[in-house]
């Protein structure tokens, strides 16, 4: 889950996070912390943004668990 992005890879932004998970930015960096959300990957010195497949299935998996 935190390998590079190829290029056909769909990458979001946190405040497309935030939206498609409902969470906020900061429950999002706890989750992250706690190794209970998938890892941003780095695009730049200054820019992260998360796979939209890594979400996609953390989301199926929160889902399942219920």
């Amino acid at each position: 889950m935190t390998s590079e992005p190829d290029a056909t890879e769909q990458m979001l932004k946190i405040k497309e996070v935030t939206k498609l998970t409902s969470l906020s930015r900061s429950t999002i960096y706890a989750l992250v912390d706690a190794g209970r959300f998938p890892r941003p990957r780095r695009l730049a010195a200054r820019r992260v943004a998360w796979s939209r497949e890594d979400v996609r299935q953390w989301m199926n998996a929160c889902t399942a668990a219920k």
